[in-house]
């Protein structure tokens, strides 16, 4: 749309009918919309039972999975991979969490040997290591081992600070006012508030100043002069002053600010210092889906958009600017306060006393006032001053951490209400933390993202890779079978591909076990198997702020070193239980077509003479001096190749090696007869041996299997919550120390939106929290949290 004066304005409306009209548009929204069908995003959450733990106590977690533009949970990734990395990015402990309905929930006992420090929970999807750890879920713990001495690390310089300069749109512009945001940190990450900074050319002479407005972060308005340079001077309350160079500001180009202009709409202004009539594109998408798009001609420097907000998503849009050769030219973001679930959390009393019962209820609805179901998980807690609160919950993740960039600190503050100066603190943030989960120049060329990784849509995905031993070269094409020997067998086959990988797919794969790898055939011997790490090795930039302790809570810290040990050494036995894993006890092929227990038969001390004299439906051959079995078919005559033949669950390909094998040893024969696929393999039939004891019993596996051990999935841990519901229980002698009261991990409302929860308190008098969050069906987040006391 042009107009024929200088200043040009326009309102995004929701009709098409002009966008269509301009194949610039069309071709534009083409593509991002084929970019973002392509790369589709997934985020997680962790919600933990608190965040700050001695070492000897257990760290809690739920985790959920939620579609990144919609929010809604979704069922794609069966496994999340969760990790606690150290200062120096090493993890201390890793689990692979099993997902059901997009919800998983797993544990970490924190040993006696960790190090004291801050560390990092970070979560992911295999499927999300395709775009870098940025989009991984990251939470700091704090660990404390009153055991261990802590480390004595190298003195740092208390005066450090990093000051970065942030233009409104990307860019500085000579001749063009601009908005610039700043952020002040000292050497933990955290935000400096009480410092003064000034901004200078190269004379000397003072062109614009500003302070911090809220951890940190603020703003400042500044016009650079063409040939000037410019440097930030800040003077900190402890008189350090820190001098720091601005960018130099670009010759020609665009910028843009926006302000709200009533509750319909926001203002954006673009600018430019091109002499000729330019156009402009606005496109805005909120967490890549798009918007709206719209174009102005701007004939004297500067032309307006008005945006309609009703048009606008929940959470962060990015509006971007490009020119009329559709290349970007600024960027920024911003916010519209999202509507939550709501969550009602009631205790039926303010204080208790010790070992008493409490009774919590939860109510939820829409946010409408309609009651609905939803997944929810629970803590209840004790703060202290160790153990404090800070709100980082599911609502400010997915509406802001998830979706910007770099540390945030106290991000639920931005959510905590609609006044003003939370309102112009939230865009500070945009201003500072401006990110997106794209690179522009790939949507517009269309280059797709390399996936490496895929998606884990039934289980976890074992990766390994096939290289040959002398020339190390991937080998493609070499049919591989993996198995899990034991009282659960668990068997796959994979081919490898033109760069050698093989991925296996293991479903209900728990705790650690032996895995074994090996061709099907021995002639692939030559080639040497790799099995791949499944957790990611590269990292974000993350902060680990040193524990300081006062003199003050030195007491505390010891009341908690006791109350831990008590706790492990009376209750050993309680926080040691696992739940038995939701996994089918039959085999992996199903039913067989027939079973024999050989104890029922005459036993031959000839493997041989078992299968010659009474299971016709295997039939023994020799071809050139070797062994080979056949499976009888179902309609008629035997298959022409060999079957897939196991030993407690093993595949073996040599038959003369099962023949020798001491018949008294195997226990159970189980056949299937007819074609069976398992992975990329067509089988033949399947003869399956079982030993006594399932643990091959001595057998020799063949020369070419790879022998690893291999953690599965996380086994589930039980909560422990004591009953005091009579006089013997409660007077019982055994102390009660627990300072998590109750974690419930699945707590589902029922169609009225309602859940009760029963627990008692224990000996540890104190404030207490409670915290529930979670999502609906829908995809609505919400959180809420109550306090009450326990007294002696």
């Amino acid at each position: 749309m042009k107009l024929a004066i200088g200043t040009s304005f326009l309102v995004l409306m929701l009709s098409t009918q002009l966008i269509a009209q301009n194949s610039y548009v069309e071709n534009l929204q083409a593509k991002f919309e084929s970019y973002r069908q392509k790369n589709f995003q997934e985020k997680v959450f962790v919600h933990t039972d608190k965040s700050f733990y001695l070492a000897g106590e257990i760290l809690w977690f739920k985790v959920y999975n939620v579609d990144g533009s919609f929010h809604k949970p979704i069922d794609l990734s069966k496994v999340v991979y969760v990790e606690l990395l150290d200062s120096s990015y090493k993890p201390a402990l890793q689990a692979k969490i099993g997902m059901v309905n997009a919800s998983g929930d797993g544990s970490f006992f924190l040993p006696t040997t960790i190090h004291t420090g801050t560390y990092v929970l970070r979560a992911y999807t295999n499927w999300m290591k395709n775009f870098g750890s940025d989009f991984f879920f990251e939470k700091q713990v704090k660990i404390v081992n009153t055991i261990r001495p802590a480390d004595n690390p190298p003195a740092r310089d208390t005066n450090i600070y990093s000051i970065r300069f942030y233009p409104e749109g990307g860019s500085l512009i000579s001749g063009l006012q601009s908005k610039v945001g700043f952020e002040i940190l000292d050497q933990n990450g955290r935000g400096v508030q009480n410092c003064l900074g000034s901004i200078v050319d190269q004379n000397g002479d003072t062109v614009s100043r500003f302070i911090p407005y809220k951890f940190g972060i603020g703003n400042f308005n500044f016009k650079p002069i063409q040939g000037n340079k410019y440097r930030a001077i800040v003077r900190f309350e402890n008189n350090t002053i820190v001098v720091q160079n601005l960018v130099d500001a670009m010759d020609q180009g665009f910028v843009m600010s926006t302000l709200d202009s009533g509750e319909k709409y926001v203002r954006v202004k673009v600018e430019t210092n091109f002499n000729s009539s330019q156009t402009a594109y606005l496109f805005i998408h909120t967490r890549n889906k798009v918007d709206n798009i719209a174009s102005i001609t701007i004939n004297q420097g500067t032309g307006y958009f008005a945006v309609d907000k009703n048009i606008l998503g929940e959470g962060i849009s990015h509006f971007t600017i490009f020119n009329s050769s559709m290349i970007p030219q600024c960027e920024r973001l911003y916010f519209m306060r999202p509507s939550t679930l709501q969550i009602e959390l009631n205790a039926d009393q303010s204080e208790y006393g010790l070992r008493k019962k409490v009774n919590l209820e939860t109510l939820v609805n829409d946010g409408n006032g309609q009651p609905i179901t939803s997944d929810l998980s629970m803590s209840v807690f004790l703060v202290d001053s160790l153990q404090t609160y800070e709100p980082d919950d599911i609502v400010s993740y997915l509406w802001l951490r998830s979706d910007l960039k770099g540390f945030i600190e106290s991000p639920g503050y931005y959510l905590s209400g609609p006044g003003d100066s939370i309102k112009v603190a939230t865009d500070n943030l945009m201003l500072t933390h401006g990110w997106r989960r794209f690179i522009w120049e790939n949507v517009l060329t269309k280059s797709d993202v390399p996936i490496e990784y895929i998606p884990e849509y039934e289980g976890h995905i074992v990766r390994a890779r096939i290289t040959g031993k002398k020339t190390n070269m991937p080998t493609e094409g070499i049919l591989t079978y993996i198995s899990v020997p034991g009282q659960k067998q668990m068997v796959g086959a994979a081919t490898s591909d033109h760069n050698g990988f093989l991925h296996f797919n293991i479903r209900n794969f728990y705790g650690s076990e032996e895995m074994v790898i090996q061709p099907a055939e021995q002639k692939d011997s030559a080639n040497r198997i790799d099995v791949y790490n499944p957790f990611f090795e590269k990292y974000s930039r993350s902060y680990f702020p040193k524990i300081k302790f006062d003199r003050l809570f030195e007491q505390n810290l010891v009341d908690k070193s006791v109350s831990t040990q008590v706790q492990n050494a009376y209750l050993s036995d309680q926080l040691r239980r696992f739940l038995n894993p939701p996994i089918d006890s039959g085999s992996f092929f199903g039913s067989p077509d027939r079973t024999y227990q050989l104890d029922d038969y005459v036993r031959f001390t000839s493997m041989e003479d078992v299968l010659r004299e009474y299971v016709p439906e295997v039939d023994l051959r020799r071809v050139h001096g070797k062994l080979h079995l056949r499976v009888l078919k179902p309609e008629k005559g035997y298959f022409d190749e060999d079957p897939l033949t196991l030993l407690d669950g093993v595949p073996f390909f040599n038959a003369d090696s099962i023949m020798a094998f001491d018949p008294l040893k195997i226990r159970r024969l189980d056949i299937k007869t007819r074609n069976y696929f398992l992975g990329t393999a067509n089988i033949a039939g399947i003869v399956s041996f079982t030993t006594y004891k399932n643990d091959l019993s001595g057998f020799q596996l063949e020369p070419g299997a790879l022998v690893v051990d291999y953690e599965g999935l996380q086994l589930k841990r039980e909560f422990y919550s004591p009953v005091y519901d009579n006089d013997k229980q409660t007077s019982s002698r055994i102390p009660d120390f627990r300072n998590v009261l109750y974690w419930k991990p699945w707590l589902e409302t029922d169609q009225s939106g309602k859940v009760s929860s029963t627990f008692y308190t224990s000996d540890q008098p104190g404030k207490y929290v409670a915290i529930v969050q979670g999502f609906s069906a829908l995809g609505k987040a919400g959180y809420h949290m109550i306090s009450f006391y326990v007294k002696k």
